[in-house]
């Protein structure tokens, strides 16, 4: 019970902060807005709590009464100033629910069995591992466990090599905290985790593509059917909270720009969110610098034609803790490269690995062999043909959203693919132990991107702008 209410506190003072500045007048989807608060709640209480450590506290009973003292305290301050914002004197009227035909049922049925079925494969997956793959136990569950049990010395226990101490932290420290709160190092805590990230996944998928229509319960289906993305949610690591992350970004700037076309009030909230997503995602793996950096450039392209500026600006202040934070980390507590990336990529090096084909005839045949089979042997073939599903969209009028998505994807894929080419550990052995859980990272925002389209009308469960 202790663990519940140390979830609980970030997510509900999170929530009623966004409500009480607004910040959901742009996300048309209850779902949407639900899956946001759990993950963002949960995101920043790893900050937080990475902030008590570099003040010198340690996680334990103190750390426990210090931090549920501050997120009641930003609770009451929030649920304060929704008490005091005028009741609103016009609400955006929601669309009349469309019917639901035979193939919304069967749509909404198909999806609750593979939804069913997913979550009998976790439990049975942690039944038999509760630990977690080796990731989980060697790096995330164990770096929670040195900030756990490490009182003062943490930081020096992070320095272990064999655990990639320069690994962002917002798995560990989540966990840590819920075991602080627990009093307990409970195995649940870890998979509980992982499991609110992968359905939090689902609920923003399912609620951006418009729950009132088939295609968002078969993209639901879709998403879920893959095995190996429902395996990396019992494996506890750290893939699918970043693939949270990406994809929420995603959603959240295309209600933005939705909120732009229609002229539906500002806009400025979706824009702080996307860049505390963002940053959320730089904090969870490095590959979340790429996220950063695509997703920068996405808000650019959407701000500055439509002579707003200022809204890249407030992407960067939503952006802003996160990557402040794992500045100071990088910089300060473990200033050490990642294990693929020992030598300096100079001019050099940089021509021969990406010009030569050496490197490109062992990478590329091993890409090919992994992509096509990642899935699971029932849906073995879904990454290329989601591809072709997203590039089918990206090509028509209606396909604005997908091209943009997929653009954040291939900034994704040429990072990956860049590594491989630079690395200095043995090829094979990296691509084999990594490709699966990179593409787990954007597979959600794939499966997005081949069935969003610019021509459905606001979701069936929109929020009022002014609700409050």
């Amino acid at each position: 019970m202790g663990a519940v209410a140390g979830l609980l506190l970030p997510v509900a003072a999170v929530g009623a902060a966004i409500v009480a500045l607004r910040l959901h007048s742009g996300i048309r989807s209850r779902a949407v807005l639900l899956a946001l608060v759990v993950c963002v709640g949960l995101g920043l209480s790893s900050l937080t709590t990475t902030w008590l450590l570099a003040l010198g506290m340690v996680i334990g009973r103190s750390f426990v009464v210090v931090d549920s003292m501050l997120w009641t305290f930003v609770g009451a301050i929030a649920w304060w100033h929704i008490r005091r914002l005028p009741s609103a004197s016009q609400r955006r009227a929601a669309e009349s629910p469309r019917p639901v035909t035979t193939t919304d049922w069967l749509a909404r049925g198909v999806f609750a069995v593979v939804a069913v079925m997913a979550v009998v494969s976790a439990i049975v997956a942690y039944t038999a591992a509760p630990h977690g793959e080796w990731d989980a136990w060697a790096v995330w569950n164990q770096k929670a466990r040195f900030l756990y049990r490490g009182d003062a010395g943490w930081s020096a226990l992070l320095a272990n090599d064999w655990s990639n101490p320069g690994h962002p932290l917002l798995v560990p420290t989540i966990v840590a905290r819920l075991w602080a709160y627990a009093g307990a190092e409970l195995t649940i805590v870890p998979v509980t985790v992982a499991m609110v990230f992968g359905a939090s996944i689902v609920t923003a998928v399912v609620g951006a593509l418009d729950a009132g229509r088939a295609r968002a319960w078969i993209a639901g289906s879709v998403l879920l059917a893959a095995g190996t993305f429902v395996q990396q949610v019992a494996s506890q690591q750290a893939d699918v909270p970043f693939a949270f992350f990406l994809v929420s970004t995603l959603v959240v700037l295309r209600e933005a720009t939705v909120a732009i076309g229609r002229t539906e009030g500002d806009p400025v909230g979706s824009f702080l969110l996307a860049g505390t997503l963002a940053g959320l995602a730089a904090w969870t793996k490095n590959e979340g610098l790429l996220v950063v950096a695509a997703t920068a450039a996405l808000v650019v392209w959407r701000a500055l034609p439509q002579a707003r500026p200022r809204l890249a600006g407030w992407w960067v202040v939503g952006a802003a803790p996160a990557l402040v934070t794992l500045a100071w980390f990088k910089l300060v507590v473990a200033p050490v490269a990642p294990a693929y990336l020992t030598e300096a990529p100079t001019i050099a090096l940089l021509l021969e690995r990406f010009l030569g084909p050496e490197r490109h005839a062992v990478v590329d045949p091993l890409l090919w062999q992994y992509a096509s089979a990642w899935g699971g042997p029932l849906a073995g073939g879904v990454v290329p043909l989601s591809l072709v599903a997203s590039a089918l969209v990206a090509v028509t009028r209606i396909g604005r959203s997908t091209r943009s998505i997929l653009a954040v994807i291939g900034v994704m894929f040429a990072g990956y693919y860049g590594i491989y080419l630079l690395t200095s550990m043995e090829i094979e052995w990296l691509v084999m132990t990594t490709v699966d859980r990179l593409l787990v990272q954007v597979w959600p925002a794939l499966v997005l991107a081949a069935f969003l389209t610019d021509d459905e009308p606001a979701p069936a469960d929109a929020t009022a702008a002014a609700a409050t």
